[in-house]
């Protein structure tokens, strides 16, 4: 048995630390080259959460206290709203511009119509 810090351990426990310790490392490097660090978490509760829930619920459970400070953490365009703004773009505007199939676009730039 290995002495620690005045604690008897077996030599499997030790192993089993080590291979924790490099797991937990490989995920930090995981994400640092994403370069996503604790506060971003903070970002991403808050922005999720403000589109469920109103926004001063929201600020009592991250601790922000004017809304201003809130919005640069909540404030966020999700890939969702951005679907919903071309969905809509195209509905509202598509009697505007004669219909064009994709073989039809194809054909017109390359010169041959």
């Amino acid at each position: 048995m290995v002495k620690n810090w005045g604690r008897s351990q077996k030599p499997e426990a030790l192993k089993d630390r080590a291979e924790a310790k490099k797991i937990r490392q490989e995920a930090v490097d995981y994400w640092k080259k994403r370069n996503v660090v604790f506060h971003s978490w903070r970002h991403f509760y808050a922005a999720r959460m403000a589109d469920k829930i109103e926004a001063r619920k929201v600020m009592l459970a991250t601790g922000h206290k004017t809304e201003a400070v809130f919005k640069v953490y909540a404030d966020h365009a999700l890939e969702n709203d951005l679907n919903d703004v071309a969905v809509t773009t195209g509905d509202v505007f598509s009697g505007l511009l004669p219909e064009l199939s994709l073989g039809q676009v194809n054909t017109q730039k390359e010169g041959n119509v």
